[in-house]
């Protein structure tokens, strides 16, 4: 008989791992090279480009301004040449020491016989005395005193985000205003700022004497949306911190690496990139907020005065004044207080500490303590002042002080945080007119080029330049075509200078590129660009997908109705409410007594979705905007406007380019006034050219949007096992060509996904790859497990007591349903009630229903339902059958009496209840959706009157497997384009997590890493199952089952029974559960890190200061200047990351050693060959006689040291290795139950509740054992480090008696008689004490940081495996591995 060599594998994908299983057809795991075929390959996630974009932009940031500098030398250069040649040279210079320098003098900037850098800080003490010099009618000659104070505004030239061009502009409120009511329907389309209230708006902002919190509650009774969004964004603009996932109301903000703002506390323009990065096109918005915050600082801090440099005098000789106050005054009432006050620096938040230096006895140390604030230090004053009483002559000046310091006024500083609100134009303004001023001194100002532009008009250009957004980078040698950053379009070569930008960049062209580059692509056709949100196309998508999910009472709306809706309502006004619908209904002859809508958030009053953009452009062209070719220009004129974001100018030319002929003056004008930003993520080829067919009525439909407006279904009902859209877009995604050269380019090309995801994918790649050369032939099916790493620090939701106890406190007087005193026993039950309490569902459904049976309205008794544990008076139903559907959720489950739980069995509510039964709990029911005590979902099932159709039913039969997220569709076609003889089948988390739960298979992801092996090998037991049952086609499924005459099938309790098709049996309860329970009790994981050569940062970013001192693997400044290579001068960098390992030979004093070494990343350019690294071991590390005789030794790789199995993970800063253990730690199934219930207390501690779970002293104890065990006797009895001494019980204190007894046994006996105690004390701690202890012993596997057994007397970081890199006495070899683990060799590195 011909042996079936057809097997399955499965994959559980992570983003830091990927379990693998290899079973045949059976499910029964198979065997290779004497190992079980399933493992665990580990792997460090990848990170997102957020931590480099960061340090690339930075750097940008930084170069740009350098080169703004090197364009005004330039300018400036043929003049200063003429006054002081090494005027430049000296400033270059200034960073080294004097005998460094290369330039003659002591001078940094000025170094004449009768003017030095002495006489200039005596004439202007900050460069603003300079400037405001300038702007007054001056005899200034020096062009270097010029240059300085143009340099100084062209340096630190400020924001560019006001509009306005002019001084009054800024000033004034409504400019920011409009563009903040324009930014604001980003967020939500219906936001608009009343006009009128611009004033009082900005009162309030204004306004000193109101707090953050007033000033937030005032804001939003001038401005009454409901939704908290606008309430957030009014936060930020009040310098609040602030949550951009609640700005925006977009979850995934929150996993971003910059998750809130502060403009008060932060500065915004260093991490705006950051932001960006995360929130795209939503950054203008931010911008916004920012501006407005910016102009209420602005508006306060310039008062009366003209320009920035007239201010900061002022400032300066107030702080002089203040302090010149304050030192007679405590000079001469409280001497004794005097230098704690001002010299020294060991005093907490005095002068010397604020200003950072003592200036004392003609020595300036700088003092690196905690900064002290204005605040601060006006408080430290106004405590000292308060203990004097002035004379009558110092009476004025001590009223004088005391006022300012109370108001937190005195002392001010010139370089503080709010000279970030400075917007560009004010310093332009004063750029203008130093340069008008300086013009009739200073003649080569007015000197013209060859283009005609003045030496000022190019000094202006300098300060005012800025790089478009959608152009990038200037320096295309990264272009993107070669796989870099930069995708700017030359119109002309030549350098690129402020003014010949126009001339030499294709402004239009590079902002093509970027929206093609840096846009999203289509969430479900691959490569495809995405349209605008408010274009046409999506505006009308949006519309009709929540059109067709509107049921009135209970009945889904004709496909006629529907239409007559969009026509008649959605076209012709812009935003449709409920009572409209209501109104055309009932003209429409709907005869109910009261219309009940669902399937839409009636709470909201109106729909979510309009064609505003439709009405906008009717306004301007008329019906014309129902045909082409107006709505093709229409869409192009709107993608247009999303592309260039605030360039309106180059928008307006890109219309008149394109449309110029077919627009008049006015409607150009009235386009232009518009507003559209923001993209879909879907793009138009997906919604108008996917072609589709119904497969029980046999109807055709030409795209997505047609079968929309023919059809009631939704988007997710369209691409369900109904209708052949999905196997359409599964072609088309095909079509894109198959994969035959598996390389890591060759797979990624095209796909737009994260970089962790990419690892994941590629990880799994190579993992069947090697399964199949294994094999020698294709698996039949994959069943893949696709999951996200939860965040370790998830912010928690606001807990169900407290949402519950607000949407009570919500109702007000609003008590038309219920009894008043009914809802205040409710609302003095529930805070009686804690947060854990609230997690028994009943319970929780209790207080939802408002302490009614959801069937009959009656009241239920909380005490009773309380003792009522084996549910034989309340119970829990299922509103949607969960045979059928497998819906545990809170808006398909209901508590009710157990009798009614009884009379509806298995049948949907229209099928027990009468329609006057049904009715009459109808008003019940809405009102607790109105209250938000129950969802539209939830509503919506309790109204319904038919029974789920087979397409709904398939739905609910495809969601235990298919997954829909965008992640798992490309990781689906990257797999198809690889194996396309191969069925993929993909396995929902959910749907294993139920079998595991159900048939108590408990998984603890704190024991090990085999969990992802097992999750991998369930993924083919229970995934096959399902597909051969249902997935197939699990609408087929249905129809057959309807053939029949009757649906017969139980989704909750699949396994239960043998599963039968046709005539096999494809699961034997009794025979293939005993087989997978046996198989996850096997240890024999091949759990496989990836070793890494590392890469990123070299060392600490951090200048470390000067030192005498020889410091260990400290690195020279960067620059090809030598001088700065000296360490003892200018500083170094610290911490350099390693590369790799090597090993070593050399001689010390002569004799032969052999040590583990680290190959730094910062010179991996320079470690090419041989003779490079034995230079590297001769110059750097300083090694005698070195010969190199392994390199390239990965982080992470596995080695036997003296034979014991490790992982090489780190230095140490003394120069050790650190190692961590490569095995697993293993529990049998009744202890992993154990651990999985000491996990759940462990979280109930976490989030700080009392926890419900119990554990025996028994329970404890077998679980102590076991652990115990395992690492004194069982495999990790050789272990190195201290651990295992500390488990057997060496460390812990003995009574007298105690030792006593010890010092009479035996060796063998004395180890028995420690480990007693240890348990004995063990079992006394507290059960917290246990669970942590627990938890710290068993997560020593893999983990290079230690344990903490501080309560057993071992140390904070126990176990913590570190050798000497001296291996010349220790057997150490290296073992290679597969990706599997089922191949590997070794290679000896040391052998005494």
């Amino acid at each position: 008989m011909k042996k079936n060599n057809d097997y399955y594998i499965g994959l559980d994908m992570g983003t830091n791992s990927v379990g693998w299983a290899v079973t045949d057809t059976k499910g029964r795991l198979q065997r290779f090279n004497k190992k079980d075929m399933w493992g665990s390959r580990l792997f460090d996630e990848a990170k997102t480009a957020a931590e480099t974009r960061t340090f690339r932009t930075s750097r940008r940031r930084y170069d740009r301004v350098r080169q703004r500098i090197e364009f005004l030398q330039d300018v400036f250069a043929p003049i200063i040449a003429k006054k002081d040649f090494e005027f430049f040279l000296r400033l270059n210079e200034s960073k080294f020491y004097p005998e460094d320098k290369k330039t003659d003098g002591r001078f940094a900037l000025f170094n004449d016989a009768d003017f030095t850098d002495v006489e200039y800080f005596d004439r202007y003490p900050t460069i603003y005395h300079l400037r405001a010099a300038l702007l007054k009618p001056n005899h200034i000659t020096d062009p270097r005193l010029l240059y300085l104070a143009i340099h100084h505004i062209i340096k630190n030239r400020g924001h560019f985000l006001f509009a306005s061009t002019d001084m009054e502009g800024i000033r004034s409120f409504q400019m920011v205003y409009t563009q903040l009511s324009e930014h604001l329907k980003r967020i939500n389309p219906d936001f608009e700022l009343p006009v009128d209230a611009q004033d009082k708006f900005a009162e309030i902002l204004l306004n000193e004497e109101l707090n953050q919190g007033d000033k937030k509650k005032q804001l939003k009774k001038l401005c009454p949306y409901e939704d908290k969004r606008l309430g957030y964004a009014f936060n930020a603009i009040i310098g609040g911190e602030t949550k951009l996932k609640n700005i925006f109301g977009v979850e995934e903000y929150d996993e971003g690496t910059k998750k809130e703002v502060h403009f008060e506390k932060t500065d915004y323009d260093e991490v705006k990139d950051e932001i960006e990065s995360i929130i795209k096109e939503n950054i203008h918005v931010l911008n916004t907020l920012k501006a407005v915050y910016d102009w209420t600082v602005l508006t306060k801090i310039l008062g009366d005065y003209a320009y920035v440099s007239e201010l900061q005098v002022a400032l300066y000789d107030a702080h002089a004044k203040d302090l010149r106050i304050l030192k007679n005054l405590i000079k001469k009432y409280a001497k004794s207080q005097y230098a704690d006050a001002f010299r020294h620096e060991n005093v907490e938040g005095n002068y010397a500490n604020y200003v950072g230096s003592t200036n004392y006895d003609n020595k300036q140390p700088i003092i690196a303590n905690q900064p002290v604030t204005q605040k601060d230090i006006n408080k430290y004053f106004a405590a000292i002042l308060s203990d004097i009483t002035p004379d009558e002559n110092d009476r004025e000046s001590y009223q004088y002080i005391t006022e300012r310091l109370h108001k937190g006024e005195a002392l001010p500083k010139l370089r503080t945080k709010a000279n970030s609100v400075l917007p560009h134009q004010i310093h332009k303004i004063e750029l203008e007119k130093i340069l008008a001023n300086a013009a009739k001194n200073f003649p080569f100002l007015q000197e013209k080029d060859d283009n005609g532009y003045t030496v000022a008009q190019k000094i202006v250009k300098i300060m005012t330049f800025r790089i478009p957004y959608y152009v990038g980078p200037l320096n295309t040698y990264h272009h993107v075509d070669q796989g870099g950053h930069a995708w700017m379009v030359r119109k002309a070569e030549g350098k690129i200078t402020p003014w010949n930008f126009d001339e030499k960049v294709d402004k239009e062209a590079s902002a093509e590129k970027f929206i093609r580059n840096m846009t999203n692509k289509c969430t479900y056709l691959i490569g495809k660009d995405v349209i605008p949100k408010q274009s046409l196309l999506y505006s009308r998508y949006k519309v009709l997908n929540e059109l067709n999910n509107l049921k009135v009472n209970g009945v889904p709306i004709s496909v006629e109705l529907k239409q007559k809706i969009y026509e008649e309502l959605f076209k012709k006004q812009v935003n449709v409410t409920f009572k409209q619908l209501k109104t055309f209904l009932k003209a429409q002859g709907e005869d109910a007594d009261e219309i009940i809508l669902s399937g839409v958030d009636e709470a909201a009053h109106k729909f979510t979705n309009n064609l505003q953009t439709y009405h906008k452009f009717r306004s301007i062209f008329g019906n014309k905007i129902e045909f082409d070719p107006q709505r093709s220009m229409i869409e192009d004129i709107i993608r247009w406007k999303c592309l260039m974001g605030d360039d309106i100018a180059m928008w307006k030319h890109k219309i008149e380019k394109e449309y110029g002929n077919q627009l008049s003056e006015e409607q150009l004008k009235k386009i232009t006034r518009l507003n559209f930003n923001g993209w879909s993520r879907l793009s138009q080829e997906f919604l108008t050219d996917v072609p589709g067919v119904d497969i029980e009525s046999g109807e055709v439909y030409s795209g997505i949007m047609d079968a929309l407006w023919k059809t009631n279904e939704n988007i997710m009902q369209l691409l369900s096992s109904r209708f052949t859209f999905t196997q359409e877009l599964k072609k088309q995604n095909q079509g894109t060509g198959r994969i035959t050269k598996i390389t890591y380019d060759e797979v990624m090309k095209d796909t737009y996904l994260s970089p962790a995801v990419k690892r994941s994918v590629w990880q799994a790649i190579t993992l069947v790859e090697e399964i199949r050369k294994i094999r020698k032939a294709d698996p039949k099916r994959i069943f893949v497990e696709m999951t996200r790493q939860p965040d370790a620090k998830k912010e928690r939701k606001l807990s169900r007591r407290m949402q519950l106890l607000n949407a009570y406190k919500a109702i007000g007087n609003d008590l038309a349903e219920y009894d008043k005193e009914h809802v205040s026993t409710l609302i003095t039950q529930l805070e009686s009630k804690k947060d854990e309490d609230l997690r028994r569902k009943k319970l929780y459904l209790y207080f939802t229903q408002m302490g009614r049976c959801m069937y009959t309205g009656e009241r239920i008794d909380l005490s009773s339902l309380l003792r009522d544990t084996n549910s034989n008076i309340y119970d829990i139903d299922h509103i949607y059958p969960r045979s059928l559907t497998k819906d545990d959720s809170l808006d398909n489950t209901v508590l009710c009496k157990k009798v009614i739980n009884l009379k509806k069995g298995n049948k949907y509510l229209h099928q027990v209840f009468t329609d006057k039964e049904l009715k009459k709990q109808y008003g019940y029911w809405k009102a607790l959706k109105e209250k938000k005590l129950i969802s539209e979902r939830k509503f919506s099932r309790l109204i319904r009157t038919t029974d789920l159709t087979a397409a709904e039913l398939a739905g609910f039969i495809s969601r235990q497997l298919v997954e829909t997220s965008q992640m798992v569709k490309a990781t689906a076609d990257i797999l198809e384009k690889i194996y396309p003889n191969v069925t993929i089948v993909y396995v929902k988390a959910r749907t294993v997590s139920d079998f595991r739960h159900d048939y108590d298979l408990p998984k603890v992801r704190a024991l090990n890493d085999c969990h992802h092996a097992h999750d991998a090998y369930l993924n083919i037991v229970v995934g096959n199952v399902y597909y051969e049952k249902f997935t197939k086609s699990p609408f087929r499924f249905i129809q057959n089952q309807k053939g029949k005459g009757k649906v017969e099938y139980n989704l909750y309790r699949l396994f239960d029974k043998d599963v039968k098709v046709g005539d096999r049996i494809i699961w034997n309860a009794k025979e293939d559960l005993a087989r997978v329970k046996a198989t996850l009790e096997r240890d024999t994981v091949n759990v496989v890190l990836m070793p890494v050569e590392q890469r990123g940062q070299f060392y600490e970013a951090t200048i470390k200061k000067r030192t005498l001192q020889k410091k260990p693997m400290a690195l020279p400044l960067k620059g090809s200047d030598e001088r700065l290579h000296d360490i003892s001068k200018y500083g170094y960098y610290h911490s350099p990351s390693g590369m790799s390992f090597m090993v070593v030979q050399h001689e010390v004093k002569g004799k032969k050693r052999v040590t583990i070494e680290q190959a730094l990343l910062v010179y991996k350019n320079k470690l090419k060959s041989e003779t490079d690294y034995v230079k590297y071991c001769e110059d750097f590390l300083k090694l005698e006689k070195p010969k190199v005789l392994f390199k390239n030794i990965k982080f992470g790789s596995k080695i036997l040291f003296d034979g014991y199995p490790s992982l090489l993970k780190s230095r140490s800063s003394n120069n050790s290795i650190i190692l961590a253990d490569s095995q697993s730690l293993f529990l049998a199934n009744q202890e992993l139950n154990i651990l999985k219930r000491v996990t759940k207390i462990s979280d109930d501690i976490d989030h700080k509740v009392e926890s419900r779970v119990k554990i025996t002293d028994e329970e404890w104890a077998t679980l102590w054992k076991s652990v115990v065990e395992q690492n004194v006797k069982g495999k990790f009895r050789n272990r190195l480090g201290t651990l295992n001494g500390i488990l057997q019980g060496r460390k812990i204190k003995l009574s007298n008696d105690e030792e006593a007894r010890l010092n009479e046994l035996t060796s063998k006996d004395q180890e028995a008689f420690l480990s007693q105690i240890l348990l004995e004390r063990f079992l006394r701690f507290s059960t917290e004490e246990k669970t942590k202890l627990l938890l710290q012993v068993i997560s020593f596997s893999g983990n290079a940081r230690g344990v903490d057994l501080r309560l057993i007397g071992g140390a904070n970081r126990a176990g913590v495996i570190t050798i000497s890199n001296n291996i010349t006495d220790h057997s150490v070899i290296l073992i290679n591995e597969s990706p599997t683990g089922l191949f590997t060799n070794r290679t000896i590195l040391n052998q005494p």
